[in-house]
């Protein structure tokens, strides 16, 4: 559910409350430590093997999601949508990762579809990987990805996410089979700079204009 998002607070408080503070002139909650981002290195949704590293000279905006994600997910897609849609010109000089925190279903092909649906294809590398390879990660970014099973009905998610779809001007997806169960996770935006150091970060609920703000001023 979208009220999970707050699992960040609880994860990450002690990180938080050390590390960061708001300042006038970025939009996000700026990283005072300026910590470099953990090493990510994983296959995107067209099998490709992507390292964070390849990025260097780029702002990277980074993010945690999963394929059957009923609500948060999509809400955060949407948001990197416009956010990329936005920047206009700039949009060459960054890069947008998605690093999935659901190893047990999402493949490269789920990763495919999914940037298909969302018109992200060619526009972010979606990352997948096995328990193994994306626990460190999770543990690195304060995220602490947790099985929750509901009783909900699936028409009910199935509802939802069309119309988040609906609303991004998605197609929806051909596979309407939702999982019975969910995963709570925070989902966290990072804004990492051009020599690899963690600047910025967003929580829900975020503006795709204060995002694209903060990336202006990395990119100055």
């Amino acid at each position: 559910p979208i009220m999970l998002v707050m699992v960040w607070s609880i994860v990450g408080v002690s990180f938080l409350g050390g590390a960061c503070s708001e300042t006038d002139s970025n939009r996000g909650l700026v990283l005072k430590a300026s910590d470099r981002a953990h090493t990510i290195e994983l296959h995107n949704q067209f099998g490709r093997s992507v390292s964070l590293s390849e990025y260097g000279g780029k702002v990277v905006v980074l993010t945690f999601l999963y394929t059957s994600c009923p609500d948060v997910c999509p809400l955060v897609t949407g948001n990197l949508k416009k956010t990329y849609e936005l920047l206009g010109n700039d949009v060459g000089q960054v890069r947008f990762l998605a690093v999935s925190v659901d190893p047990d279903r999402d493949t490269v092909q789920r990763a495919y579809d999914y940037s298909k649906q969302w018109d992200m294809l060619q526009k972010w590398s979606f990352l997948v990987g096995d328990q193994r390879e994306l626990t460190p990660i999770w543990e690195a970014y304060y995220v602490d990805p947790t099985i929750a099973r509901h009783s909900h009905e699936e028409t009910r998610s199935n509802t939802i996410q069309s119309k988040l779809r609906a609303n991004n001007g998605v197609e929806s997806s051909s596979d309407t089979a939702v999982a019975k169960h969910e995963i709570s996770h925070s989902t966290p935006v990072y804004l990492i700079d051009r020599h690899g150091l963690m600047r910025t970060m967003f929580t829900m609920p975020m503006d795709p204009k204060d995002i694209v703000h903060d990336i202006k001023l990395l990119l100055q």
